[in-house]
């Protein structure tokens, strides 16, 4: 009776044995999986903010190439503009600008400013003017204007003046310029 005692305890034994074993490895495979999963959440993460990163630097690269596209454009933009002074149109636009610029300002007095380069074009310009404009006291400042090009018409007194230059017309003409070379840049 005592062997048969002492098997049956062993069995228990043995049987507890495995029931723990058993508890442990389903205890291990849990805590594996656990890990396993946490490992994979975590390499998502940081493919994820790699990948949000690398697409920041991306953008930011695109961005900054764009931007160079659109410097060099502005660029040769106002170099062709400043080279409008020596064609031979650019007597027509001192014209054009300057009935503009007088009629915007409806006043019986005018003064005209023009870079000193531009002074003899400027008045056979104005004596013409004269003729067709007869009801505008038109003359010629002694100043000499610091533009580029184009005309600065401004009531006798000063108190309002129109800037009919090549610097205006070329800042206008950037906005417009700078919005559609943009888009097509995005494109």
């Amino acid at each position: 009776m005592a062997a048969s005692d002492a098997d049956s305890i062993v069995k228990d034994a043995q049987k507890r044995v495995e029931e723990i074993k058993e508890s442990y490895v389903v205890k291990a495979e849990n805590s594996y999986n656990e890990i396993i999963e946490e490992a994979k959440r975590h390499a998502d993460l940081l493919i994820r903010r790699e990948i949000s990163q690398t697409s920041a630097k991306c953008s930011k690269m695109l961005m900054d190439a764009r931007n160079e596209i659109l410097r060099t454009a502005i660029d040769e933009l106002r170099e062709k503009i400043s080279g409008i002074t020596n064609n031979e149109a650019y007597a027509d636009f001192l014209k054009r600008t300057t009935v503009e610029a007088i009629k915007a300002l409806e006043e019986k007095k005018v003064v005209v400013k023009v870079r000193k380069k531009d002074k003899s074009t400027i008045k056979k310009i104005l004596d013409i003017l004269k003729k067709e404009m007869k009801d505008v006291d038109i003359h010629l400042s002694k100043e000499d204007a610091d533009i580029i090009g184009g005309v600065i018409v401004e009531t006798e007194d000063g108190r309002v003046i129109i800037e009919n230059t090549l610097e205006n017309k070329f800042e206008e003409i950037k906005e417009r310029f700078s919005s559609i070379l943009f888009s097509k840049l995005k494109s």
